[in-house]
């Protein structure tokens, strides 16, 4: 895949573009790098990710009413990428090996419980013992929870942590 992408790039990297494409393609690039080497399941790199998704498709050209997409700086796309790989590519292992070794040592074998908040105040039921169980209650799809958890992001309000939001110390 890796070597596949790189001359997948390295032939339309080098094309001069006179759009937004040329522009796209770089993102999109970045994004095949931070999937491969794991930086996805890092709260950082989801937060780039959606970053990312948001300044690119229908959001990043000028029919946006929303305005024209901000696309990540230099130092966003640093701070993540300076970050230790979770994937060790080198290992051997398939990436679909590599992430299901990730989520295992980090205990997913027991549940990952997910605090939700709502305009800011956590919801009664909450903390759920389990993504899956959070996703149906609230009636919303299932890959919500994971892409938003942990980004500081809301999704229709929500707000959803792995860890209790600290109380403030007046």
């Amino acid at each position: 895949m890796i070597l596949y992408t790189i001359t997948f790039y390295s032939f339309f990297g080098n094309l001069p573009f006179h759009s937004r494409k040329g522009v796209d393609l770089k993102l999109w690039s970045l994004v095949i790098q931070m999937h491969k080497f794991g930086y996805y399941v890092l709260p950082e790199g989801k937060a780039l990710l959606l970053r990312i998704a948001s300044s690119i498709r229908k959001n990043g050209y000028s029919t946006n009413p929303e305005g024209p997409a901000i696309v990540p700086t230099q130092e966003q796309l640093n701070s993540v990428f300076k970050l230790e790989p979770p994937f060790n590519i080198q290992s051997g292992l398939s990436h679909t090996l590599l992430a299901q070794q990730y989520y295992r040592d980090l205990g997913s074998r027991k549940g990952f419980s997910v605090h939700v908040y709502l305009n800011g105040i956590e919801l009664e039921l909450s903390p759920f013992p389990s993504h899956n169980t959070a996703t149906k209650t609230l009636g919303l799809s299932n890959k919500v929870i994971a892409r938003y958890i942990d980004t500081n992001n809301t999704f229709k309000g929500y707000l959803f942590r792995s860890t209790p939001i600290p109380p403030k110390l007046y």
